[in-house]
């Protein structure tokens, strides 16, 4: 069946989320995620599921704003609204194909230029871009996602998932830059320009320049040749290394068991309440 287009300009939140489910859109994404994007015409798309949320529209809002379009581009959001528990952003449609891991060596440092100059981009607030909760796989699933007022809650956010022997996190020294936080091939888009344009801004946020890299071990491996490739972001310095070691500790252990709010933690100061008992990450 032929497809049609919606013009996003004038179509309503009802008409866009039920074109969704029409058989005769163009769907961009793959079938397997739980978030889908669908083609409304020439020159918008819509992204919509349950994980898609407020912050993550704001987050791309605002890099919007702040990337310098000549290094990366960013799609420009059109809209958001949320209709029957699902999100649904409105964005531009870049047209382009999505990166292979293994292009060319020109491509792969022009992504770690882009990496750079997200890291030259400074925030006084850790958290989305936009504000709101920190999203992402740092804050898993198992853990209710934070709310992040000051770099002390960020902290404690991580310390409260560490062993009482381990060394504690400290941020305090750290610049907040802006991170991406799912740099995956997936996420660019090579377009016919030869520009980039990167995708994806649920996790996005102002954090300490050792998210990025923390984040690109935990999914893609210390010796991935993608993550060897693109993250030059300057040497690590051995407190920047050792920060890191101790956040894969604290999201190992917030794979592993249940935690409270972190309101509920820092004012009470209970102990996390564990799904496995027999093996907790406070003992030894």
């Amino acid at each position: 069946m032929a497809s049609f287009n919606l013009y996003h300009e004038t179509a309503t939140d009802d008409e866009i989320a039920a074109f969704c489910l029409t058989p005769n859109h163009i769907s961009l994404s793959e079938a397997c995620y739980d978030n889908h994007v669908v083609r409304l015409s020439d020159e918008a798309v819509v992204k919509f599921g349950i994980g898609v949320k407020e912050e993550e529209a704001e987050s791309q809002r605002r890099a919007h704003e702040l990337i310098n379009n000549n290094i990366v581009r960013i799609p420009l959001v059109y809209r958001f609204f949320t209709k029957e528990q699902q999100g649904y952003i409105v964005m531009e449609y870049m047209q382009g194909r999505v990166m292979e891991p293994v292009e060319n060596s020109f491509l792969r440092n022009r992504i770690a230029d882009i990496l750079a100059h997200l890291a030259n981009i400074r925030g006084s607030m850790p958290g989305p871009l936009g504000g709101g909760v920190s999203c992402g796989i740092l804050w898993s699933e198992h853990s209710e996602e934070p709310f992040l007022h000051t770099v002390k809650d960020m902290e404690n956010w991580f310390n409260m998932r560490l062993k009482k022997q381990d060394p504690k996190l400290i941020f305090s020294e750290s610049e907040l830059v802006l991170c991406h936080l799912d740099i995956a091939p997936r996420n660019f888009l090579l377009l016919h320009d030869n520009s980039i344009c990167l995708l994806d801004w649920a996790s996005a946020g102002f954090y300490p320049r050792v998210f990025e890299v923390c984040t690109l071990r935990i999914t893609h491996g210390l010796k991935d040749s993608f993550h060897e490739d693109v993250l030059k972001l300057g040497d690590l310095t051995e407190k920047e290394e050792f920060q890191i070691t101790s956040m894969i500790l604290a999201y190992s252990n917030s794979v592993r068991y249940h935690f409270g709010p972190i309101q509920t933690l820092h004012e009470t100061n209970l102990v996390p309440v564990l799904e496995h008992q027999d093996d907790d990450p406070s003992d030894d």
